[in-house]
């Protein structure tokens, strides 16, 4: 699988709006109307999330840099000047982290502390580079979380998007974004996928792009949102079904 260079949120946006696609309304409900039909009687209800490939977050530094990092796309949607990444980030997240984790920072040595602390510096870096400048008026906000109940209930798509930038309107215009501290994995194309369905069918609107962030790499994968992409999904959240 191949990456595009390293790009902006700005990159994204950028353009005629009045050459992005009309608000669709028929395809959110054809999609509705197919994954219902394919959730057969349940007991309980089946709850989907989209695949992620965090495999290499298992020690403790690696669990808090992602915090971290993700504290960082926090920040930046609210305006964040960059200067302190590691130690601003460590403040934001230190007012509400979990107890277990803050547990684990303090059994740290200096020289794991000094390590962590390059670590996020690393990442935010390539964060920054990779977000550019976000204008209040795209109304950036961050950790939005979704909950589409499909089936009378018996199915749930369950989301959370990192950072999301633009307004529903008369055209396409929403962009979702996905940001990861690991590398991108095989499951990165359905990540996107799932991330643009969920917004689709939770706000009856298509997404004008969802793209997938590793602050590791630097890689980015980006995809305007279209039948293909929301095709991916649907398999995705099918084969979900049947696995369950």
């Amino acid at each position: 699988m191949t990456y595009a260079p390293a790009m902006t949120i700005l990159d994204v946006l950028r353009g005629d709006p009045s050459a992005r696609p009309a608000t669709d309304e028929t395809t959110p409900l054809a999609l509705r109307a197919r994954l219902e039909s394919a959730v057969g009687p349940r007991e309980e209800a089946l709850i989907v999330r989209a695949p992620r490939g965090e495999g290499g977050l298992a020690a403790s530094a690696g669990r808090l840099r992602g915090i971290l990092v993700h504290e960082l796309v926090r920040l930046a949607a609210a305006g964040y000047n960059w200067r302190n990444p590691a130690v601003d980030a460590l403040a934001a997240w230190r007012a509400n982290g979990p107890r277990d984790f803050v547990e684990d920072l303090n059994r740290f040595e200096p020289d794991e502390r000094a390590a962590l602390r390059a670590d996020v510096e690393a990442h935010a870096v390539v964060l920054r580079r990779t977000l550019g400048s976000l204008p209040p008026s795209w109304m950036p906000r961050s950790a939005l979380r979704s909950r589409v109940a499909l089936a009378g209930g018996h199915l749930l798509l369950v989301d959370v998007v990192d950072l999301m930038a633009g307004i529903v309107g008369a055209h396409a215009s929403v962009a979702l974004v996905d940001v990861t501290s690991s590398p991108l994995g095989a499951d990165a194309e359905d990540r996107i996928a799932y991330h643009a369905l969920v917004q689709t069918l939770r706000t009856s609107r298509v997404p004008l792009a969802s793209a997938l962030v590793s602050t590791a790499t630097g890689d980015v994968l980006s995809r305007f949102v279209d039948d293909d992409l929301l095709e991916r999904a649907i398999a995705y959240v099918r084969g979900c079904i049947e696995a369950a």
